[in-house]
């Protein structure tokens, strides 16, 4: 997702998660968190992604170099909430607290 936005096309590989999750132990919204956070994610903190930093670094006319090491701290720190929330569901979901 943050090289060239690829976060739509990543639910077509839901179906192969999925039953991993079940086998797993955990449910199908943890297989959903696992694409839609970590492919929103990398979209929402884009780097060098053409589409959208790129475009929009053109637009406010600022060189994309200089919006790089805003958008890594971004993406880093989005990273680790959406990796750390994740991980605290599938904690409850193997302990029994969601189906």
């Amino acid at each position: 997702g943050t090289t060239y936005g690829r976060q739509e096309e990543s639910w077509a590989v839901y179906a192969l998660v999925r039953p991993m999750m079940f086998a797993a132990g955990y449910n199908a919204i943890t297989g959903v968190m696992v694409i839609g956070l970590g492919g929103g994610t990398g979209v929402l903190g884009s780097t060098i992604n053409p589409f959208s930093t790129g475009v929009a670094a053109k637009t406010a006319d600022v060189k994309l170099s200089s919006v790089i090491p805003i958008m890594s701290i971004s993406l880093v720190l989005c990273l680790i909430a959406a990796i750390i929330f994740t991980m605290r569901y599938a904690a409850k979901v193997k302990a029994g607290k969601y189906k």
